[in-house]
This record gives C-alpha cells, sequence and structure tokens, in this order.
C-alpha cells in the first residue's frame, strides 16, 4: 500500500471514530505518523479526502452490481447483490459511514456527483427487487419498501451512532443469516403470531 492509500485509511478511520468535521488534518498527519507539512505531499485537503472516499465506495457499489448482472442468471441476481452489498459494507465500514451523514460536507459540484451515483445505484438496486417480483422469487410488494428495508438492514453494520456493532461472525456466516432473515423474517414459521 502506497502512502497516500495508507493516508487515506487512517482518515476513513479517524473519520468513522470522531466524525469529518471533528477530524483535523495534524490528526491524520500525527495518526500516520508524520508532520502536517509532509501531508501536504501525498493528499492536498481534508475534503479531498472525503471526495475520494466517497467516490470510491459509491463506485465500489456500483462496480459490485454492475458484476451480479453480468455473472448471475435473474432469478438470482437479488441475493448476489444483498451478499455484495453486505460485503462491501463489512469490508469498508469506515468509508461506508461516511454515506451516512458527512457526504454534506462536500463541495457542491461533488455532492451532486455523489448524491446521483448513489441515486444511481439505488434506482438499479430497486429494479432488481421489482424483477424478482415479476419473476416470482420474491412476493409482491412495493420495491421501495423493501430496498429500504434491505438497505435499513445492513445500516447497522457502519452505523456507529446506532449500533454497538459487536457482531463477530465471518462474512459468509453472516450473509448467510442476513439472506435467511430478509427471506424468512424471524418467526419460526412463514406466519405471523397471533
Amino acid at each position: 500500500m502506497g502512502k497516500r492509500q495508507e493516508i487515506l485509511v487512517i482518515a476513513a478511520g479517524l473519520f468513522y471514530q470522531k466524525g469529518y468535521a471533528a477530524t483535523s488534518m495534524k490528526d491524520i498527519a500525527k495518526a500516520a505518523g508524520m508532520e502536517a507539512a509532509s501531508l501536504y505531499n501525498h493528499i492536498q485537503s481534508k475534503q479531498e479526502i472525503l471526495q475520494v472516499l466517497l467516490l470510491d465506495i459509491t463506485c465500489k457499489f456500483s462496480e459490485g452490481l454492475t458484476r451480479v448482472k453480468e455473472k448471475y442468471p435473474a432469478k438470482n441476481q437479488l441475493v448476489e447483490a444483498i451478499k455484495m452489498h453486505a460485503e462491501v459494507a463489512f469490508n469498508n465500514k469506515n468509508v461506508t459511514a461516511l454515506i451516512l451523514q458527512d457526504y454534506k460536507h462536500l463541495q457542491p459540484e461533488v455532492e451532486k456527483e455523489f448524491l446521483a451515483s448513489r441515486k444511481s445505484y439505488q434506482e438499479a438496486f430497486k429494479q432488481l427487487i421489482s424483477e424478482a417480483v415479476n419473476m416470482g422469487v420474491i412476493k409482491a410488494v412495493n420495491p421501495d419498501l423493501i430496498l429500504n428495508n434491505i438497505l435499513s438492514v445492513l445500516r447497522w453494520i457502519y452505523n456507529p451512532e446506532l449500533y454497538e456493532n459487536k457482531l463477530d461472525i465471518s462474512l459468509e456466516k453472516f450473509q448467510s443469516e442476513l439472506l435467511d432473515f430478509i427471506f424468512t423474517g424471524i418467526a419460526p414459521s412463514s406466519k405471523l403470531p397471533s
């Protein structure tokens, strides 16, 4: 890993712990074991760090969804998209957490690009849900409701403000239990308790 990438990883960790606004370039330099002046040899500003991190994570989600569509038959794409989203969030929780609030610190033109990318991803994900409904893979429920529930179920992975994140299982076990929960719920049978 190059020094610039190392700085980005360190900054993402600090943003996750302290928040973007509360983290200074001096904090990032100290955590990277360098003088603040040396940091500017690799990164122009804290804004640049946030921009790179957010645009990179949106690319990871979008490229993951594209791979799912190319690799799997239509009837399996929703399951694989959920697994992919969980994997990206699980493996990049420090950066993914920035999606929740810190994107608001982006420069207006970059924020617009980020929001457009996020919306495009959500629309593509919703399309997979609609296709799954049309094929009878899942029951006919409002695709927006399903999308928001799926994304909300995944949000705890990277939201340190709401959840303690003390889950100590492998990604594979997490994906398996998550899919079981999403597709079968929490009741021991398909019937709601009375």
